[in-house]
């Protein structure tokens, strides 16, 4: 089993930083894989908003660093995300970085005048968001 995280916090060693450093060891412990990257040393571009990506799942940007996050996003079983909460949001850095994933994570079926949005990961994928508020769980 490997689990993914992301921290989403611009500081490392910071309260979020140990909260997922918590969780990942509970999950080694039970003999997973585990790997955590840091939303500070990832570099990329900011969506520009063309929705091309929602057709295929191709980004047009060039290659960066979010190429590597959403291959780890399809090969994981398990996904911890993680981030401060500042004034209400999540830190700019790693809302850009969902912004670019969209495209990636998520289908888009506009049929009949409706849209439909499902996940584009793998079904065997649980994730689990800790932030400011109370963690969730999520099949997705």
């Amino acid at each position: 089993m490997y689990i993914f995280s992301i921290s989403g916090s611009p500081r490392k060693g910071s309260n979020t930083d140990l909260l997922l450093d918590e969780v990942l060891k509970g999950a080694a412990d039970a003999g997973a894989e585990v790997e955590k990257i840091y939303i500070s040393d990832l570099k990329f571009a900011p969506c520009v908003g063309c929705m091309k990506c929602r057709a295929d799942r191709v980004c047009r940007l060039a290659p960066d660093d979010v190429n590597m996050v959403v291959e780890k996003l399809d090969r994981a079983d398990g996904i911890v995300l993680g981030a401060p909460v500042y004034s209400g949001h999540v830190p700019g850095q790693f809302k850009a970085l969902c912004d670019r994933l969209v495209g990636q994570v998520m289908k888009f079926d506009f049929t009949e005048g409706k849209a439909n949005i499902t996940s584009a990961l793998p079904l065997k994928t649980e994730m689990v968001w800790l932030s400011g508020s109370a963690p969730q769980v999520c099949l997705v």
